[in-house]
């Protein structure tokens, strides 16, 4: 098993903080920054992207060895400025 940290400067374009894995077995990530952070795919927009605020964590982890969701790309955006999000990928 291996286990990955880094800290992400997200920006307002879509920032990727996580490349496909197809041995990701968990993303956990957790907003430090002062401001909300919004996470999905390239698309991610501050209208769209699943928030994670201020000192928040959101945890992924694949729920089925079918389940290919926890294994693509990933983005960050933020709203204004910048904001850094630390990044843990667990994979196989």
């Amino acid at each position: 098993m291996a286990i990955t940290n880094t800290a992400v400067t997200v920006t307002t374009s879509a920032t990727k903080i996580a490349s496909a894995d197809a041995t990701r077995r968990r993303l956990m990530l957790h907003n430090g920054s002062g401001g909300t952070i919004y996470i999905g795919g390239s698309g991610v927009t501050s209208s769209n992207g699943h928030h994670v605020k201020t000192q928040e964590e959101l945890i992924l982890v694949q729920a089925t060895d079918a389940d290919a969701t926890i294994k693509q790309e990933w983005y960050a955006i933020v709203g204004s400025g910048t904001a850094t999000l630390t990044v843990m990928e667990v994979s196989d």
